[in-house]
């Protein structure tokens, strides 16, 4: 089935499609967020220092992006009357991210990443504006399509900066700075080429190569958590188009998908030592295990209001670097989504980030009900990825992201086309 939809309505947003720098600027936005090249661009860390806030060329490239989105929603894009309010709750994590400025351990950090934040939700909305859901998958697979090229020829061509030379010797890295951003940023590109591949008959088989590659290169930076998502994902995906689609009560329907996902975590669960054991990693999932101990009980010494917003991993300085000497390394995140959002937020960010993805998840259930297709299934489909991503590592609430990109866009489109349904409008080509 085509990813385009007969039914909908063409753009309200403005009186004429994007221009060539509107698409050139979406396409280089995306591809930014994905982080390739961005440790080039950094130049050396010293681990031990801790609150890195970037280098004046990465961090005056966001500012840029945030100001030229800002200046094109303001010229170019037809904001719908009450968006704020249909978008609050799955958005609330922003808020409570600048609330944190009154507990902050460090405030001017938590100042500066939120700001950051809020420029990313700014990029969001305008891309949500302007762009259909198909169009923006198609933009997000052509950079994705670039990062996995160039870090493919990296690591053949220029080995000295594609493969790491250090703790992971032999690795590949590609374009980026460690193993597990390659793997990643790979499940990102073969959730979105797989998913072009089902609902697009076009390049079938340009996306089938890259699928292909995004697995290579998944095994060859040893992402295990990012070669289990991909396995998990198309299942996923399926059970969902098969349970979730149907008329009918959600409650029920829900419970059709989540027998068969429960039985199978069930048995991950009952042969886990086998399974670790299979693909090389031990059952304290290469240190993770510690770190969770060593980080929950950093998280029951503030329990309900955290850190402060990106306020934890400072170097030695606090309990952060109490964690480091007792793990013997540098860790500048828990390796888990919602465990970071306790460090940082307590139980109130973490309410605040379940609060958003139920009522993301209810929409994205409500968008399926309507029949399928590349936009309807889309956020239900990023819903899985993130929630599966960040069990092993994190990626919620991280500014300047690919994911919390993509996530911010895609809940700014599901509110807004709960506002123009009325009126026979659709906003980002979903029909939700």
């Amino acid at each position: 089935m085509s990813g385009t939809d007969s039914r909908l309505v063409p753009r309200p947003r403005s009186t004429t499609s994007p221009s060539g720098g509107e698409r050139f600027f979406a396409h280089f936005v995306l591809f930014y967020a994905t982080g390739a090249f961005w440790s080039y661009i950094q130049g050396s860390r010293d681990p031990e220092a801790g609150t890195w806030m970037g280098s004046l060329v990465t961090n005056a490239l966001w500012v840029l992006c945030y100001v030229i989105a800002f200046l094109l929603i303001r010229t170019r894009c037809s904001v719908p009357k009450g968006l704020l309010k249909a978008s609050a709750w799955m958005l609330l994590p922003i808020p409570v991210a600048f609330a944190s400025l009154l507990w902050s351990e460090d405030p001017m950090l938590t100042f500066f990443r939120s700001i950051a934040l809020l420029g990313t939700t700014v990029i969001a909305l305008y891309l949500a504006l302007r762009y259909t859901v198909r169009e923006i998958l198609l933009y997000l697979a052509s950079a994705l399509a670039l990062v996995a090229i160039a870090s493919l020829l990296m690591a053949v061509g220029l080995p000295k900066y594609g493969i790491d030379q250090d703790e992971f010797q032999g690795i590949w890295v590609g374009a980026f700075a460690q193993k597990n951003a390659l793997g990643g940023t790979m499940a990102t590109a073969f959730l979105v080429f797989s998913l072009l591949l089902w609902w697009e008959r076009s390049n079938r088989v340009w996306r089938l190569g890259l699928i292909a590659l995004s697995i290579i290169l998944i095994v060859k930076a040893d992402s295990m958590t990012s070669l289990g998502i991909c396995c998990v994902l198309p299942y996923l995906i399926w059970v969902s188009s098969k349970t979730l689609t149907s008329r009918g009560r959600t409650a029920a329907r829900l419970l059709y998908f989540a027998t068969p996902v429960l039985i199978i975590v069930g048995v991950v669960a009952a042969k886990f030592d086998q399974l670790v054991e299979v693909v090389g990693r031990d059952a304290n999932l290469t240190g993770r295990t510690l770190l969770w101990g060593l980080v929950a009980q950093a998280i029951w010494a503030k329990p309900y209001l955290g850190y402060g917003y990106e306020a934890f991993w400072r170097g030695y300085e606090g309990t952060a670097g109490e964690i480091w000497e007792q793990i013997k390394e540098f860790q500048f995140y828990s390796h888990n989504g919602f465990m970071e959002i306790m460090l940082g937020l307590g139980a109130a960010g973490l309410t605040a980030v379940v609060t958003a993805f139920v009522i993301f998840a209810r929409y994205s259930l409500q968008n399926l009900q309507k029949g399928t297709s590349l936009a309807t299934i889309w956020p239900w489909v990023l819903l899985l990825y993130l929630l599966l991503s960040n069990l092993l590592e994190g990626n919620l609430m991280k500014s300047n992201t690919l994911p919390w990109l993509l996530y911010t866009t895609t809940a700014l489109i599901l509110a807004a086309n709960r506002l123009k349904m009325s009126r026979g409008q659709v906003i980002g080509g979903s029909t939700g």
